[in-house]
Protein backbone atom coordinates (compact mmCIF):
# COMPACT_ATOMS: atom_id res chain seq x y z
CA UNK A 1 0.00 0.00 0.00
CA UNK A 2 1.38 3.28 -1.04
CA UNK A 3 -0.89 5.18 1.16
CA UNK A 4 1.01 6.97 3.91
CA UNK A 5 -0.32 5.72 7.14
CA UNK A 6 -0.86 9.18 8.93
CA UNK A 7 -3.63 9.65 6.12
CA UNK A 8 -6.82 10.67 8.18
CA UNK A 9 -8.82 8.74 5.55
CA UNK A 10 -6.73 5.87 6.03
CA UNK A 11 -7.05 5.85 9.72
CA UNK A 12 -10.72 6.20 9.43
CA UNK A 13 -10.54 2.72 7.29
CA UNK A 14 -8.99 1.01 9.63
CA UNK A 15 -10.64 2.22 12.84
CA UNK A 16 -13.97 0.84 10.86
CA UNK A 17 -12.80 -2.26 10.01
CA UNK A 18 -11.27 -3.21 13.65
CA UNK A 19 -14.81 -1.98 14.78
CA UNK A 20 -16.44 -4.47 12.65
CA UNK A 21 -13.92 -7.03 13.15
CA UNK A 22 -12.91 -7.16 9.72
CA UNK A 23 -9.77 -9.49 8.70
CA UNK A 24 -6.55 -7.24 7.95
CA UNK A 25 -4.48 -8.72 5.87
CA UNK A 26 -0.89 -7.09 5.04
CA UNK A 27 1.65 -8.01 2.71
CA UNK A 28 4.80 -8.31 4.72
CA UNK A 29 8.55 -8.48 2.77
CA UNK A 30 10.34 -11.39 3.13
CA UNK A 31 13.85 -12.11 2.19
CA UNK A 32 16.54 -9.16 1.45
CA UNK A 33 17.35 -6.74 -1.26
CA UNK A 34 19.72 -8.53 -3.30
CA UNK A 35 19.78 -5.77 -6.17
CA UNK A 36 20.72 -2.63 -5.96
CA UNK A 37 18.30 -1.19 -8.26
CA UNK A 38 15.40 -2.56 -5.77
CA UNK A 39 16.55 -1.45 -2.28
CA UNK A 40 15.44 2.47 -2.36
CA UNK A 41 11.45 0.19 -3.43
CA UNK A 42 11.97 -2.33 -0.67
CA UNK A 43 13.15 0.35 2.05
CA UNK A 44 9.93 2.68 2.03
CA UNK A 45 7.95 -0.65 1.30
CA UNK A 46 9.27 -1.60 4.48
CA UNK A 47 8.32 1.73 6.14
CA UNK A 48 5.02 1.69 5.03
CA UNK A 49 4.30 -1.76 5.91
CA UNK A 50 5.53 -1.42 9.15
CA UNK A 51 3.51 1.89 10.05
CA UNK A 52 0.14 0.12 8.24
CA UNK A 53 1.07 -3.07 10.98
CA UNK A 54 1.12 -0.19 13.87
CA UNK A 55 -1.90 1.51 12.84
CA UNK A 56 -4.12 -1.91 12.95
CA UNK A 57 -2.82 -2.70 16.28
CA UNK A 58 -3.14 0.78 18.10
CA UNK A 59 -6.67 0.71 16.67
CA UNK A 60 -6.93 -2.20 18.76
CA UNK A 61 -7.05 -4.90 15.78
CA UNK A 62 -5.01 -7.81 14.60
CA UNK A 63 -2.81 -7.84 11.45
CA UNK A 64 -2.40 -10.67 9.31
CA UNK A 65 0.52 -10.26 7.94
CA UNK A 66 1.63 -12.54 4.60
CA UNK A 67 4.70 -12.38 2.50
CA UNK A 68 3.97 -11.92 -1.45
CA UNK A 69 5.36 -15.45 -2.28
CA UNK A 70 2.89 -16.99 0.37
CA UNK A 71 -0.27 -15.43 -0.50
CA UNK A 72 0.54 -15.52 -4.37
CA UNK A 73 1.18 -19.40 -4.03
CA UNK A 74 -2.23 -20.22 -2.16
CA UNK A 75 -3.62 -17.54 -4.57
CA UNK A 76 -2.24 -18.91 -8.01
CA UNK A 77 -0.78 -22.14 -7.26
CA UNK A 78 3.07 -20.68 -7.92
CA UNK A 79 4.75 -18.43 -5.28
CA UNK A 80 6.34 -16.31 -8.00
CA UNK A 81 3.40 -16.01 -9.99
CA UNK A 82 3.17 -13.47 -12.13
CA UNK A 83 0.63 -9.76 -12.19
CA UNK A 84 -1.00 -11.66 -15.41
CA UNK A 85 -2.28 -14.86 -13.13
CA UNK A 86 -2.86 -12.79 -10.22
CA UNK A 87 -5.14 -10.73 -12.25
CA UNK A 88 -6.39 -14.21 -14.07
CA UNK A 89 -7.65 -15.25 -10.67
CA UNK A 90 -8.74 -11.53 -8.69
CA UNK A 91 -11.50 -11.04 -12.19
CA UNK A 92 -12.16 -14.59 -11.95
CA UNK A 93 -12.84 -14.67 -8.73
CA UNK A 94 -14.49 -11.01 -7.57
CA UNK A 95 -17.90 -10.85 -8.34
CA UNK A 96 -17.32 -7.05 -8.63
CA UNK A 97 -14.03 -4.46 -9.33
CA UNK A 98 -13.66 -0.66 -9.19
CA UNK A 99 -13.07 0.82 -12.01
CA UNK A 100 -9.10 1.51 -12.11
CA UNK A 101 -6.31 3.60 -14.06
CA UNK A 102 -3.83 1.06 -15.68
CA UNK A 103 -1.14 2.49 -13.10
CA UNK A 104 -2.89 1.28 -10.01
CA UNK A 105 -4.39 -2.05 -11.26
CA UNK A 106 -1.17 -4.17 -10.54
CA UNK A 107 -1.52 -2.23 -6.79
CA UNK A 108 -5.07 -3.01 -5.98
CA UNK A 109 -5.39 -6.51 -7.94
CA UNK A 110 -2.44 -7.15 -5.21
CA UNK A 111 -3.91 -6.24 -2.21
CA UNK A 112 -7.03 -8.09 -3.02
CA UNK A 113 -5.09 -11.19 -3.73
CA UNK A 114 -3.69 -10.83 0.07
CA UNK A 115 -7.26 -9.93 0.64
CA UNK A 116 -8.49 -13.45 -0.58
CA UNK A 117 -5.92 -15.07 0.97
CA UNK A 118 -6.60 -13.68 4.00
CA UNK A 119 -10.40 -14.47 4.15
CA UNK A 120 -8.91 -18.14 3.27
CA UNK A 121 -6.80 -18.57 5.83
CA UNK A 122 -9.52 -17.28 8.72
CA UNK A 123 -12.16 -19.37 7.33
CA UNK A 124 -10.19 -22.33 7.07
CA UNK A 125 -10.78 -22.89 3.45
CA UNK A 126 -9.61 -23.89 0.62
CA UNK A 127 -9.97 -21.65 -3.20
CA UNK A 128 -12.00 -23.24 -5.58
CA UNK A 129 -11.19 -21.67 -8.87
CA UNK A 130 -13.83 -22.01 -11.69
CA UNK A 131 -12.87 -24.28 -14.41
CA UNK A 132 -12.29 -21.71 -16.91
CA UNK A 133 -10.63 -19.78 -14.90
CA UNK A 134 -8.49 -22.70 -13.81
CA UNK A 135 -7.97 -23.19 -17.48
CA UNK A 136 -7.30 -19.61 -18.01
CA UNK A 137 -4.32 -19.44 -15.04
CA UNK A 138 -3.09 -22.87 -16.78
CA UNK A 139 -2.47 -21.26 -19.93
CA UNK A 140 -1.13 -17.87 -18.30
CA UNK A 141 1.07 -20.17 -16.62
CA UNK A 142 2.55 -22.34 -19.31
CA UNK A 143 2.88 -18.82 -21.14
CA UNK A 144 4.91 -17.24 -18.75
CA UNK A 145 7.39 -20.36 -18.60
CA UNK A 146 7.67 -20.33 -22.21
CA UNK A 147 8.76 -16.73 -22.00
CA UNK A 148 11.40 -17.55 -18.92
CA UNK A 149 12.99 -19.99 -21.08
CA UNK A 150 13.27 -17.77 -23.85
CA UNK A 151 14.42 -15.26 -21.70
CA UNK A 152 17.20 -17.87 -20.21
CA UNK A 153 18.12 -19.26 -23.86
CA UNK A 154 18.70 -15.50 -24.95
CA UNK A 155 21.11 -14.72 -22.00
CA UNK A 156 22.58 -17.89 -22.83
CA UNK A 157 23.39 -17.09 -26.18
CA UNK A 158 24.21 -13.56 -25.52
CA UNK A 159 26.85 -15.11 -22.88
CA UNK A 160 28.33 -17.42 -25.40
CA UNK A 161 28.83 -14.32 -27.78
CA UNK A 162 30.49 -12.27 -25.15
CA UNK A 163 27.66 -10.16 -25.09
CA UNK A 164 26.10 -8.12 -21.82
CA UNK A 165 22.58 -9.96 -20.51
CA UNK A 166 19.66 -8.80 -22.17
CA UNK A 167 17.95 -5.91 -20.12
CA UNK A 168 21.37 -4.50 -19.21
CA UNK A 169 21.16 -1.34 -21.30
CA UNK A 170 17.92 -0.44 -19.71
CA UNK A 171 16.54 3.02 -19.85
CA UNK A 172 16.21 5.00 -16.45
CA UNK A 173 13.10 5.39 -14.94
CA UNK A 174 11.03 8.02 -14.84
CA UNK A 175 12.24 8.95 -11.05
CA UNK A 176 15.82 8.66 -12.05
CA UNK A 177 14.95 10.39 -15.07
CA UNK A 178 13.92 13.46 -13.13
CA UNK A 179 16.47 13.17 -10.36
CA UNK A 180 19.26 13.13 -13.06
CA UNK A 181 17.38 16.52 -15.00
CA UNK A 182 16.93 18.03 -11.58
CA UNK A 183 21.04 17.38 -11.10
CA UNK A 184 21.76 18.82 -14.15
CA UNK A 185 20.00 21.66 -13.55
CA UNK A 186 21.05 22.94 -10.18
CA UNK A 187 24.91 22.71 -11.79
CA UNK A 188 24.18 24.14 -14.56
CA UNK A 189 22.62 26.70 -12.09
CA UNK A 190 25.93 27.14 -10.04
CA UNK A 191 28.01 26.90 -12.64
CA UNK A 192 26.52 30.38 -14.15
CA UNK A 193 26.05 32.04 -11.49
CA UNK A 194 29.84 31.80 -11.09
CA UNK A 195 30.66 33.35 -14.23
Amino acid sequence: MHALSADRWLRSVILEAVRRRAIVGVETLFGYAYEAKRVQALVETARVEGRLLEAVEAAGGIPEPIPARDWRGELCGSSTASNAQIRIVVEGVCVSLPALRAESREHVYDAIGVGIVALMRARRIDLKLPPEVRLALFRQQAADSADRAMWSAAGKARKAAGLPPPGSGRSPTRAQTKRRSEAATKAWAGKTRRA
